[in-house]
């Protein structure tokens, strides 16, 4: 049993930013789930409502969870960090765009672009440091 926990721990500092990445996307999906309708509610000729709806709300746990897995039990079979690079990025990516467009629309700048663009750095400056 001790050797098991050491070896997550191992994990856990190997994986830290893969998982403090997840455990945000979990809080992301989360924050859609308590604010129904926030990015639905900009104006109609703005293609986004579709990023707060149940099926994409399910994407978003998913991959979270899959990646706080991945993370804890340093999962590589089938190439799954790579699978969750690409998953993250996609996520994140989508919200900046959305983001971005809601506050050129409104005239304002929202925390929201701030933090996705931070996040998509970051996991573009992981996935480059080879860090996984």
């Amino acid at each position: 049993m001790k050797e098991r926990l050491s070896h997550l721990k191992r994990h856990y500092h190997r994986n830290f930013n893969w998982l403090s990445i997840s455990v945000v996307t979990f809080f992301l999906g989360i924050f859609l789930y308590q604010q129904r309708h926030v990015i639905s509610e900009s104006p109609h000729f703005i293609s986004v409502g579709f990023l707060d709806t149940t099926p994409m709300l399910i994407v978003v746990f998913t991959v979270s969870v899959l990646g706080i897995f991945i993370s804890l039990w340093n999962i590589t079979l089938f190439g799954a960090k790579y699978i969750l690079i690409g998953a993250l990025e996609t996520i994140w990516l989508l919200f900046f765009f959305a983001f971005v467009q809601v506050d050129m629309i409104f005239g304002k700048v929202s925390i929201g672009a701030g933090l996705s663009l931070y996040i998509v750095l970051m996991i573009l400056a992981f996935a480059r440091g080879g860090k996984m």
